[in-house]
């Protein structure tokens, strides 16, 4: 019997913005925001092994143009402390090592208490099958 791979999809994790953003817009990025603070990530797309493309998680409220053309996807469902937003964008490869990211590797060494919760992946994988039709 197969064995079945333990799926990580939805966990929320914080990692360094050195990973997440670029290294062109980091000084920007830094001027406005403290780079001690982790931003939080949600794991978008579980391939084989440990191998895993992460989504970015963010307070800020998108626009109704955003919202039509699914880049963003509200997680209502998901008990946080604000509304979040998910980008519909997914990040297969660290910004700063340029390394694909693993599940117990860093930056995801460290998993948050908070699971986004599944009607909310549904509708963010109706999402990216809107956004990218070519997706299976």
């Amino acid at each position: 019997m197969a064995k079945k791979k333990s799926d990580a999809k939805g966990d929320v994790y914080f990692v360094d913005p050195k990973h997440v953003v670029e290294p062109k817009n980091r000084t920007g990025y830094s001027k406005n925001r403290d780079l001690k603070n982790q931003r939080p990530v949600m794991i978008a797309v579980h391939k084989r092994s440990k191998k895993v493309q992460i989504a970015e998680l963010t307070t800020v409220e998108p626009t109704e143009k955003q919202i039509r053309r699914h880049y963003m996807v509200p997680l209502s469902n998901t008990k946080t402390k604000k509304v979040n937003f998910v980008d519909t964008r997914v990040i297969a490869k660290s910004k700063s090592t340029n390394r694909q990211f693993k599940i117990g590797d860093d930056p995801l060494k460290t998993k948050s208490k908070i699971k986004v919760n599944q009607s909310d992946l549904n509708s963010y994988d109706k999402a990216r099958k809107k956004r990218y039709p070519g997706l299976k």
